[in-house]
């Protein structure tokens, strides 16, 4: 039995769930989606895991690493719709490309505060370092994401072209600038096609 089957239920374990001060909504539907503890030892595990977090919480020199650790968690948002277009084999748009790279971006930052707390093993944060650096083959080291000039090597000399096209303005250019547009935008949708056939293989972590 999940803990949202419990609720249905329960009015008491109803009100519980609803104060509890959820961060996030990714958050939320995950606590409602774990399975109830009925088994003494699993109960005592998971009280051993609360004890664990409290302490680390409360220990001073982890102050840093926690505020990090919190940071991290209040970022992340619910990106379930674009998780379940990967698994339909769905070409994922810029958007939800940028959605994934930002989850990994604060996987890999959760999971520096984490270690460094001693804490990683009961968070279980998923290792996503290879869907960061897939998604940023320029080594930036930022969650934003762009169809970077590095995937394909026709892409810098079309941009550059369009660039100093567009800041003529003049009337006989705009049939080059439509083709160049074309090209560019054929390169990109090959791109996310490729972006996003190779991380459906990193789906479960994702997920």
């Amino acid at each position: 039995m999940t803990l949202k089957e419990k609720t249905k239920e329960s009015v008491g374990m109803q009100f519980v769930v609803e104060s509890l001060e959820i961060m996030t909504t990714a958050g939320r539907r995950m606590l409602l989606n774990q399975p109830m503890p009925t088994q003494a030892e699993e109960i005592e595990a998971e009280l051993e895991r609360v004890s664990r977090m409290i302490d680390a919480i409360q220990t001073e020199s982890h102050r840093e690493y926690y505020q990090k650790l919190r940071h991290s968690v209040m970022e992340l948002h619910d990106i379930q719709g674009s998780l379940d277009n990967l698994k339909s084999q769905v070409i994922l748009d810029e958007v939800e490309l940028f959605e994934i790279k930002k989850l990994s971006y604060l996987c890999r930052n959760a999971r520096t505060a984490s270690g460094i707390m001693g804490i990683d093993d009961v968070l279980l944060i998923p290792d996503l370092e290879e869907v960061f650096a897939l998604l940023d083959p320029d080594k930036t080291n930022i969650a934003h994401f762009y169809i970077y000039d590095s995937y394909d090597s026709a892409l810098p000399a079309i941009r550059r072209e369009l660039r100093v096209l567009r800041q003529t303005d003049l009337e006989e250019h705009q049939q080059r600038i439509g083709e160049l547009t074309a090209m560019q935008n054929e390169i990109q949708a090959k791109v996310t096609a490729q972006l996003s056939d190779r991380l459906r293989a990193y789906l479960e972590s994702l997920a």
